[in-house]
C-alpha cells in the first residue's frame, strides 16, 4: 500500500500541476521506469528536476522533514537505475 494512503493523505489534493509531463520524453524505457514509481515519487521527481524546487521547499509542501525528501530522491534514483533499460 502507498505510504500516503496509509497515512490518510489524498495525494491528488496535494499536487503541484505543472505544464510538464514525463510522457514528453522520447525514451520509452525511461518513461516505463518512471511509471513504476509511486505517484508521490513521480511528483518529487518532477518538482526537483522539472521545476527546480529545493529539498526544503518539497519538505514544506509535503509536510515532511528535509531528510525524508533526501531519502526519497535517493530511492527514486535507485529505482530508475534498476528499471531503466538502455536501447
Amino acid at each position: 500500500m502507498d505510504e500516503d494512503a496509509e497515512n490518510g493523505i489524498d495525494y491528488e489534493d496535494k499536487r503541484f500541476y505543472g505544464d510538464y509531463s514525463f510522457e514528453d520524453f522520447e525514451d520509452e524505457s525511461l518513461q516505463a521506469a518512471i511509471a513504476k514509481l509511486t505517484p508521490r515519487q513521480q511528483e518529487i521527481l518532477r518538482l526537483v528536476y522539472m521545476e527546480g524546487r529545493t529539498q526544503k521547499e518539497i519538505a514544506v509542501f509535503f509536510g515532511i522533514k528535509k531528510a525524508a525528501v533526501c531519502d526519497a530522491i535517493r530511492r527514486i534514483k535507485a529505482s530508475i537505475k534498476k528499471n531503466y533499460k538502455k536501447n
